[in-house]
């Protein structure tokens, strides 16, 4: 039974953000970091996470608002408040979202699949959605953009200043595994799409990138999880 705290008889409150961070594997973190109603800092808060995340061995990961944003307010309970006290937050941890999902996914698999893969709808709002609407959802998604983390684009933009010969892995539009060895000529930004621009004349979305020089994409689809759509 979860008991709350009063204070002078008047309810304190805790600000409840949530969020959600890629791990190294690829499997997605989802957890709560709660703070004193009354903090505002954005850049404290993500801090909090990323002390949390540290003690969770993942500390080369960005937090910012696309990862976690402000959810609800609510009354802390005891274990809450100590915490807040100690430390200035409290994490309440909730799952470990799988890069892949379940054979056969239930509606809430689906959702934590969204939210934690797909930026787009990580924080939307599903209560109206049908199984089959979460499904075309997913469908969608897939063939959406999703931005790459900013360390593995300023290394590609390096490597474009540079003009370096690169062996560049990479799936194509129809899921095709190419490997090719080339310049990267440009990095450029077309439609809210990031693309790389190869001297050989192929340009390649970045979030279809696997490996360059054998740095792997942090996001991107391992090599093993090809798999033919026919």
């Amino acid at each position: 039974m979860r008991k709350f705290v009063t204070q002078n008889k008047k309810i304190m409150k805790v600000a409840v953000w949530d969020t959600y961070v890629k791990k190294k594997d690829g499997n997605v973190l989802h957890f709560d970091i709660v703070v004193p109603e009354e903090l505002k800092d954005t850049e404290a808060i993500y801090a909090f996470g990323k002390q949390y995340l540290s003690f969770k061995n993942e500390t080369d990961v960005e937090l910012n608002m696309q990862e976690c944003q402000f959810c609800h307010i609510e009354e802390p309970t005891e274990n809450i408040l100590a915490d807040i006290t100690k430390q200035g937050f409290h994490i309440i941890e909730m799952e470990e979202i799988p890069q892949n999902l379940p054979k056969s996914p239930s509606r809430r698999d689906l959702i934590l699949h969204l939210r934690g893969h797909y930026e787009a709808y990580r924080f939307a709002n599903f209560k109206e959605k049908s199984l089959e609407g979460l499904w075309n959802l997913l469908a969608d998604a897939k063939k959406a953009y999703t931005p790459i983390s900013c360390n593995y684009h300023d290394m590609l933009l390096a490597k474009a200043t540079q003009k370096e010969y690169c062996k560049i892995q990479y799936f194509t539009e129809i899921r095709e595994f190419i490997t090719t060895n080339a310049v990267i000529k440009d990095v450029f930004t077309k439609n809210k799409e990031e693309f790389m621009q190869l001297a050989t004349g192929e340009t390649i979305r970045l979030d279809r990138i696997v490996s360059v020089n054998d740095e792997k994409l942090p996001t991107g689809k391992e090599i093993g999880d090809f798999s033919c759509d026919c």
